[in-house]
């Protein structure tokens, strides 16, 4: 029997009752009714009184603003999470500086929710990322380490950026340099190291030596010239001028010269 012109279906008016009953309900239980799965209970920094996405749950609209809203679910993220904001905003720190201008900004497109009280809450992709763009280029050995020896659990900002976060200072010189490796050291190894200050009087290219530890085996505090030099035939070579103690080889040869303490007898 066809409805006639002007008036409301039974069907259409029961519709109308059962959307509003779903809607009604939903709204008594903050929206809970209509959400896809649970959110994340792992806590972090407090904002305000929220220490997780999940003490959230029962008020739905604290992240998905109405759909007049111009400033979408970003604007809602960005309303708590404001250091982010003023990164994305200044172009600077981890998120303001990994997205090309005209890519996609919207927080979704790494970070999702609703994936359980313990789901990561982060699945962006690290393989293609240009970690040059961080201001710490992964060049010679940082190169071949994986992201999690420096990136523990799902922390990727604020990551310790010194050599001296990760390098404990070897006793072999321990103490005597001040903290800036990097004027020694290169990332391709540790060794072999410059050495750019002031070594007085000895040269540090001294023949055949190319370490440190040629001359210095147990610490840069000490030397000794038997690595190269054969204690049995430097005894014979100075008996043969008369001298017995060689215990101190600088003190008669201060810049490694063979003939230099003859020069001055």
């Amino acid at each position: 029997m066809r409805t006639p012109p002007g008036c409301i279906s039974p069907l259409a008016v029961l519709a109308v009752l059962a959307t509003a009953l779903l809607v009604g309900l939903g709204a008594a239980r903050g929206g809970e009714l209509f959400s896809p799965g649970e959110l994340n209970a792992m806590a972090g920094t407090p904002l305000g009184e929220v220490d997780s996405h999940a003490a959230l749950a029962g008020d739905c609209s604290a992240c998905h603003p109405s759909p007049w809203d111009a400033a979408g679910l970003p604007g809602r993220c960005m309303a708590c999470h404001t250091e982010i904001d003023a990164e994305m905003r200044s172009a600077s720190g981890l998120h303001g500086i990994l997205l090309e201008p005209g890519e996609d900004q919207s927080c979704q497109r790494c970070h999702t929710e609703h994936n359980g009280p313990e789901a990561s809450l982060t699945l962006a992709s690290l393989d293609d990322l240009r970690h040059e763009r961080t201001g710490f280029p992964l060049d010679g050995g940082h190169a071949e380490i994986e992201c999690a020896e420096c990136h523990t659990g799902t922390r990727y900002a604020q990551v310790e950026r010194t050599c001296a976060g990760c390098h404990a200072e070897p006793d072999f010189h321990a103490g005597l340099f001040p903290a800036d490796c990097q004027s020694c050291h290169q990332t391709a190894a540790w060794v072999p190291a410059s050495f750019p200050l002031q070594h007085p009087p000895f040269p540090v290219d001294h023949e055949d030596a190319s370490t440190c530890r040629d001359c210095h085996p147990a610490a840069l505090t000490a030397y000794s010239c038997d690595s190269c030099h054969g204690p049995a035939e430097m005894v014979d070579e100075h008996r043969d001028e008369g001298i017995t103690d060689i215990r101190d080889c600088a003190g008669c040869h201060p810049t490694g010269e063979k003939d230099e303490a003859r020069d001055r007898s």
